[in-house]
């Protein structure tokens, strides 16, 4: 384990794709086994990765890439509900409507649980890499 941390050390405080790119090409590793190694050291903390600007306000969270799930959730909503009041009861309309009202009822109340109580760890995106002092 400690050679993988020492192959990331040089990189301190570089962007995580600067990272990869650069350890990938020295190391003549493929990116994914580059970001598995700095996902494990990530997860058991001897890595830390640090967003440098992360939203202040909840202003600031609706307008950034963290909330495009809600923002993806609500187009579908308004899709769902065009469907069932704008649109007319006709054949290829139907099909629609029973398609969105399905994925309304059965996916949407699971993933929207699920993303609110346990978000996804990604490591990609404006991250920066830092080791932990401990």
């Amino acid at each position: 384990m400690s050679l993988q941390l020492e192959r990331f050390r040089p990189h301190l405080g570089n962007p995580i794709e600067v990272v990869v790119s650069r350890v990938s090409e020295s190391e003549a590793l493929k990116t994914e086994d580059v970001e598995r190694d700095l996902y494990k050291l990530s997860s058991k903390g001897l890595v830390k990765l640090q967003n440098p600007s992360p939203p202040s306000s909840f202003i600031g969270y609706l307008l950034s890439k963290y909330s495009l799930w809600f923002w993806n959730l609500g187009a579908f909503l308004v899709l769902t509900t065009s469907s069932i009041y704008l649109l007319p009861q006709t054949y290829p309309f139907s099909y629609l409507r029973i398609w969105c009202g399905t994925i309304f009822s059965l996916y949407v109340p699971g993933y929207t649980l699920i993303e609110a109580l346990f978000p996804r760890a990604r490591i990609r995106g404006n991250f920066i890499l830092l080791f932990d002092s401990s």
